[in-house]
């Protein structure tokens, strides 16, 4: 007996949308896009991955020209993204606040799993109990909505008991004495602190069960609904950058030397390489792995300490939940949408003798795939058209000729794949041997190479038999 599966709806449009992609490229290349990244901060090792996805040719690729903006003094990311002046942007946090409110951010990609944000504190503070009274230097952002201010309200360390500055953005405060404490990332700060032989503490929120993650990539609504496919792109080369960079620590250094920034010395570079690596968990997570209960956990310490309004919720922040939700109709590409108005319809063959998946009857699609194509039928812009044929090779031979422009079910074959293109699998179909019931039960074909077999003509098997 064979056993099949049909994966749910979201499937289905993602199914639809891979088909139309294919056709596109079987047509012509993709049409450059032109997207932008806002950066939090100067171009450095922690946004190695975008930077060697750009050089590397992994955006082009995906038919994206990608502009990465630096950070400049006075930049707003969220304001940016939300307005839609940039298409997606990095924050130090998958949540988050603006004046106790949430602000409508889709999160697309987490990097850095924990936040590599401490407090650097003189040799003589040992817990956050001790930052009372003292002098702590960090920017509004980072003493208000993060996980260091989790951390400071825990304690009852506020502006009433201790005196807060704004950060300096160097070290020279610190080492003078003019600060008992600063807010620090692991990757900057720590290296200069110790090429100098400076003694200090670290005061890091995780050790008090305040966890945050950091370089988190994340778009509008807007972006997100409107141009999910471009959007998909976008993370998956973004992915394929910061793998190639970690593999490639040396190169992506000499890429950010030659072509970026040179504040940071290749030693510097070198260091925030490798606490990047640990800030990833790798062990743990996929490269851009986001962590929803990370993000709810963090909603409901934000929400105790009342630095979030009461009533705030998240709701769906993720990507793939939010485009699931507005998936009424398929989302297509602008490019899509003119290639499906020129093209008018789309022809498609199947195999007419394959019951109960599929048959031609009277003329007529019938069968578990005609009911999954019905499925396609309601959410495409444009018809789709069946070309009857009288048997599974001459359905073959209509797609080599591009008579029809897709087959409803076939398999991958390297022979198949000289003429076409394939999607992600929307029905799984084991194979088996059926035999007599005298007959001994065969588990490898090698044990029935000289014997013969019965297979259907053209069909994708064979060659997996010819090649056993």
């Amino acid at each position: 007996m064979r056993i099949f599966s049909v994966k749910n709806n979201s499937t289905v449009i993602t199914t639809i949308l891979l088909f139309i992609h294919l056709l596109l490229m079987s047509g012509q290349l993709l049409a450059i896009e032109k997207v932008s990244l806002q950066l939090d901060w100067k171009f450095q090792f922690e946004y190695a991955g975008f930077i060697m996805a750009k050089e590397k040719g992994f955006y082009k690729e995906a038919g994206l020209e990608v502009q990465l903006e630096e950070y400049s003094t006075g930049t707003d990311n969220i304001e940016n993204v939300l307005s839609q002046r940039n298409n997606y942007g990095i924050h130090n946090s998958s949540v988050v606040i603006n004046n106790g409110l949430l602000e409508p951010v889709i999160l697309l990609a987490t990097y850095y799993q924990q936040s590599p944000l401490v407090f650097v504190v003189s040799s003589d503070i040992k817990s956050p109990r001790d930052l009372m009274g003292k002098v702590i230097a960090g920017t509004k952002d980072e003493l208000k909505y993060s996980s260091l201010a989790l951390l400071l309200d825990h304690f009852y360390v506020t502006q009433k008991n201790t005196r807060f500055v704004e950060h300096s953005f160097g070290i020279d405060d610190f080492i003078n004495h003019k600060v008992d404490a600063m807010t620090a990332f692991r990757t900057n700060q720590l290296y200069q602190l110790n090429q100098q032989n400076i003694q200090y503490n670290i005061i890091d929120p995780a050790d008090f069960g305040f966890f945050m993650s950091a370089v988190n990539l994340f778009t509008s609504y807007s972006e997100a609904i409107n141009h999910p496919d471009r959007t998909r792109r976008f993370i998956e080369a973004s992915n394929k950058g910061w793998a190639y960079a970690l593999k490639n620590v040396e190169e992506t250094i000499d890429v950010i030397l030659d072509k970026y920034s040179t504040l940071k010395s290749r030693e510097a570079l070198r260091f925030e390489a490798v606490v990047t690596r640990e800030m990833m968990l790798l062990d743990f997570f996929e490269i851009g792995e986001t962590n929803k209960e990370l993000s709810l956990r963090a909603e409901s310490q934000f929400l105790h300490s009342g630095l979030l309004q009461p009533g705030q919720k998240l709701g769906k922040f993720l990507f793939e939940e939010v485009v699931q939700e507005s998936d009424t109709a398929v989302n297509f590409t602008d490019q899509q949408k003119m290639y499906l108005k020129n093209k008018k319809e789309i022809r498609f063959c199947v195999d007419p003798e394959w019951i109960p998946f599929e048959s031609i009857q009277d003329g007529k699609h019938i069968g578990i795939t005609a009911d999954i194509f019905s499925s396609f039928k309601t959410l495409l812009p444009v018809p789709m058209r069946l070309i009857q044929t009288q048997n599974w090779l001459e359905s073959l031979f209509k797609a080599q000729q591009r008579e029809c422009d897709i087959l409803s079910l076939a398999s991958v074959t390297p022979e198949r794949l000289k003429y076409m293109d394939f999607t992600q699998p929307y029905i799984n179909l084991p194979i088996v041997l059926a035999t007599t019931t005298d007959k001994v039960f065969i588990d490898d074909l090698n044990k029935v190479k000289k014997q013969k077999l019965g297979v259907v003509k053209g069909g994708g098997f064979n060659s997996e038999v010819q090649r056993s």
